[in-house]
């Protein structure tokens, strides 16, 4: 893949440490930690960004990124997250290695502000748990 790679069609990726195969019940086997969002959280806020992405005739595709393969089982190539983040218009997620590490994939050879990707990171723990369910 080269570095250059540009995708036509942009997307809103939504890193989750829950496995998206279990319905965000169970944690995804790279979380060892346990900064996920309240499932139900999740589910609000992943409703929020597509309802927006509407509203404001966004033609982006909210795209769930857990860091596994469609197996479940092994862990995404660096191609096919390399692919992802580059693709990305904006990213969102939890704090940590995940997010962080995956965002030098990004385009850093855009012209303008506006082609640059919008990050929101932010830091779920078992200690906000009331902060998410209020």
């Amino acid at each position: 893949t080269s570095h250059l790679f540009v995708p036509e069609n942009k997307i809103v990726l939504f890193y989750t440490r829950s496995n998206k195969l279990f319905g965000k019940t169970k944690r995804n086997k790279d979380n060892h930690h346990g900064r996920v969002l309240n499932p139900i959280t999740e589910k609000i806020v992943l409703q929020h960004m597509n309802d927006k992405l509407k509203e404001y005739n966004r033609v982006e595709e909210v795209v769930l990124f857990d860091g596994l393969e469609d197996d479940r089982k092994t862990t995404m190539s660096m191609e096919k997250q390399f692919r992802l983040f580059r693709s990305a218009s904006t990213i969102i997620g939890p704090h940590g290695s995940g997010l962080g590490g995956n965002l030098v994939w990004t385009n850093p050879f855009v012209k303008s502000c506006e082609e640059r990707v919008r990050i929101l990171e932010f830091l779920p723990s078992i200690e906000s748990e009331y902060i998410q369910t209020a």
